[in-house]
């Protein structure tokens, strides 16, 4: 279709020049120009056809490898970076801003090499014609780019706010239904219904301003296609037949400053759509400059076989933000040797450190300072699939996918069977507990586990932390917020799981402590006690001051 367009004002020149005289028309050289155009417009149309096609396959491939990129990104994000940013944000960037690149790609980005490609070649034409006439179309249309230019600035700026506000929507959406039980508990969701709406109005408020800005660039491309054309006839008028220009070559470059006119007026119509599409990919690009954390070792070390051991070497811990240096340290100077096979209780007051030391040591981050070492490695030397085979952590809060207690049992080691998942929950001695179930493991949980209590999801947690078999277990209280029923299953199943391996619970409960072989007393994000429950109790201090408060609390309950 491309080489049609300039090929096309070139037949209709020959046809008026040749084939039309005062003696009269001649019929066969009429057809003959006709046929040729028919043919290289066929021709041209296969041809475009073809590189559409292979252009569209290649930009989703392209993008294709972009969304996995950046999920695989994300996904290696430290917790403190999944802490500054928000999750609706960071979903909007995977669906709606590689979207706006997805469109961009079948239309727009077409459009600018395939137009591109087509002024080139017809501006090109137009100088072999008449290099005059060619000028003066040259020169009218400039004052166009100024104009786009000044307009795609501001349409920039309104679609980044655009996409800003979209983000926001999304993040709040996303809350208002994950949080829908606790809303419709405090009759809350009239009041967040007016958040998302207030939202929604501001996100529309911006579209409609990027809209009413682009709305400007196509009228622009008309008024200045009116001025060239006009400007050509004119010129041509004035020159007259003494110019060496025919009747037929006036005709075919009016032709050819339409196609060259033509790509400019479907620019001011996808220039609004590439604004859209380079916000995105601004957007998509900022998440892929994250640094991702903690990164993998370049020679790394294997774990030593067997029971492993835990040192904290000086650990120091700050959530700084980036460009944040003033955050204070959650975590200073602790240092603690765990022998291999010891069962261990974190506690502290709320916001001592002891949720984050857990973090630390499993590597969902680094510390800031100090070392953290297994087996007498320092975890930024061991590989994260070797470190994920020898270390599990039980969440104070389990996330269950939806579907069934097998699929979210198997995916830990989907190469294990029915009947390997059946052993493991015999193991922990849960089968009383599994036949209670309407369908047992083949039970559906619902969307994050929502159809099984708060303890039944600690349970699944439990069971498929099993299935990996560490040497180093980390409980977040895997105990809390229990009855006692499920409270004596978890406490039995906890332990016939840590019995022999190194166990570290943090724990948000004293019962918890009482029960482990020694406990770490973290204030203020130090290490100020540490020894048995029934030493600790006896001293002066922290602890000491914690267990007769829960004793109090307990009695009175």
């Amino acid at each position: 279709m491309r080489a049609a367009a300039w090929s096309s004002p070139i037949l209709v020149q020959q046809a008026i020049d040749r084939g039309f005289s005062p003696a009269g028309v001649r019929v066969g050289t009429v057809t003959t120009m006709a046929a040729i155009a028919l043919v290289a417009i066929v021709v041209a149309t296969w041809a475009q056809r073809t590189a559409v096609a292979r252009l569209g396959r290649r930009s989703e491939e392209a993008l294709y490898g972009l969304r996995v990129r950046l999920f695989e990104h994300i996904h290696r994000l430290s917790i403190a970076d999944h802490s500054e940013e928000r999750k609706g944000a960071l979903v909007a960037r995977v669906t709606s801003d590689v979207e706006t690149l997805a469109q961009f790609f079948q239309w727009g980005g077409l459009a600018w090499l395939l137009d591109g490609t087509l002024m080139l070649l017809v501006a090109s034409v137009m100088l072999a014609y008449d290099w005059v006439l060619a000028l003066v179309a040259f020169v009218v249309a400039a004052p166009l780019g100024y104009v786009l230019r000044r307009v795609q600035s501001h349409l920039s700026r309104a679609y980044d706010a655009a996409r800003d506000r979209n983000a926001n929507v999304m993040t709040q959406i996303s809350e208002l239904v994950a949080g829908a039980e606790t809303l419709r508990a405090y009759d809350a969701g009239p009041h967040f219904a007016e958040q998302v709406e207030q939202a929604s109005h501001e996100r529309s408020n911006s579209f409609i301003r990027a809209g009413t800005i682009g709305a400007f660039l196509f009228p622009s491309g008309e008024v200045f296609s009116v001025f060239t054309v006009a400007a050509v006839v004119s010129v041509g008028v004035l020159r007259g037949p003494s110019s060496g220009l025919t009747a037929g070559a006036m005709v075919g470059f009016l032709f050819l400053t339409y196609k060259f006119l033509e790509p400019i007026a479907e620019f001011t119509e996808v220039l609004d759509q590439t604004q859209t599409a380079v916000a995105g990919m601004r957007r998509v690009l900022g998440v892929l400059e994250i640094p991702i954390g903690p990164p993998e070792p370049d020679m790394p070390v294997k774990l030593p076989a067997g029971s492993l051991a835990v040192t904290l070497d000086r650990v120091d811990f700050s959530y700084r933000t980036r460009g944040d240096d003033d955050e204070p340290p959650v975590l200073l100077g602790v240092s603690a040797h765990i022998p291999a096979g010891q069962q261990v209780a974190v506690v502290g007051e709320t916001g001592s450190g002891k949720t984050t030391l857990g973090r630390l040591i499993a590597r969902l981050a680094d510390p800031t300072a100090g070392t953290v070492l297994v087996g007498g490695v320092s975890l930024t030397r061991v590989s994260n699939a070797d470190l994920r085979t020898r270390l599990t952590v039980v969440p104070q809060e389990p996330f269950l996918f939806e579907g069934s207690i097998a699929a979210n049992l198997s995916f830990a080691r989907p190469k294990l069977s029915p009947a390997d998942l059946e052993a493991a929950i015999d193991d922990l001695d849960l089968r009383d507990w599994l036949d209670t179930l309407p369908d047992g493991i083949d039970t559906e949980v619902g969307q994050r586990g929502t159809q099984l209590s708060a303890g039944e999801r600690q349970l699944v947690a439990l069971i498929r932390a099993s299935l990996i078999d560490p040497a180093v277990l980390v409980l977040d209280e895997a105990t809390s917020s229990v009855d006692a029923l499920t409270e004596v299953r978890l406490s039995h199943a906890l332990e016939r799981l840590a019995s022999g391996r190194t166990t570290i619970a943090i724990a948000h409960r004293l019962s918890t402590a009482a029960r482990a072989d020694r406990v770490l007393v973290l204030d203020h994000g130090r290490l100020v006690q540490d020894g048995p429950h029934t030493e600790l109790v006896q001293r002066e201090g922290v602890y000491a001051r914690m267990y007769d408060a829960w004793v109090a609390a307990t009695s009175a309950g």
